[in-house]
């Protein structure tokens, strides 16, 4: 890792700084280590007319079909890490009190929430399972691949509950090890 720092600091600067900038490096990353895409559309050979409007007006490349989809999607990610940093600071907080926090002038409670669902949705992911029983690619777990969960609670006054998978775990560590250390013990 170290010499991807090396190699790449410029770049990893701007990626964690934002702002327009890094959406070009994000297109150069991506257009250096993508796979070489094809089209699975073939041109209509059979027919002549279709064949030259194909020629007129081809389709668009699937490499710059697939780093459209990329961008769109660092593109949504991008405006949602402040607050994602600021729900690392609460337990539980109201959804317009976040809003109020939030650094971005004219965002409201709803537009909030939205970018709460991005962050969510673009913090989980499926683990695949082979064996019996799985038979798609989303048979598996859902897994959280963030150092953050919440929940959204619309009924209490307080409506994010912040959950953050590292106090579990801390938490069911210490468990783990006072049970071992009262097994010992007896």
């Amino acid at each position: 890792m170290s010499i991807v720092k090396e190699h790449y600091a410029d770049q990893l600067q701007t990626l964690q700084r934002g702002g327009p900038e890094s959406l070009e490096i994000y297109k150069d990353l991506f257009l250096s280590s993508c796979p070489k895409y094809l089209s699975v559309n073939p041109p209509p050979y059979e027919d002549a007319t279709l064949l030259e409007q194909y020629i007129s007006n081809p389709p668009t490349d699937a490499t710059v079909r697939h780093l459209e989809l990329f961008l769109s999607d660092v593109e949504a990610v991008r405006g949602v890490s402040g607050v994602r940093n600021l729900l690392k600071l609460y337990t539980s907080i109201d959804a317009s009190k976040l809003a109020a926090f939030n650094s971005v002038e004219g965002q409201g409670e709803k537009e909030i929430l939205e970018q709460l669902m991005v962050l969510k949705g673009a913090s989980r992911t499926y683990s695949h399972q082979t064996g019996e029983g799985s038979s798609t690619l989303l048979d598996g777990d859902r897994l959280v691949t963030n150092n953050l969960d919440f929940t959204i609670d619309a009924v209490s006054p307080s409506p994010l509950f912040i959950i953050s998978p590292s106090i579990l775990l801390s938490a069911s560590g210490l468990f783990v090890t006072s049970a071992n250390k009262r097994q010992w013990s007896t």
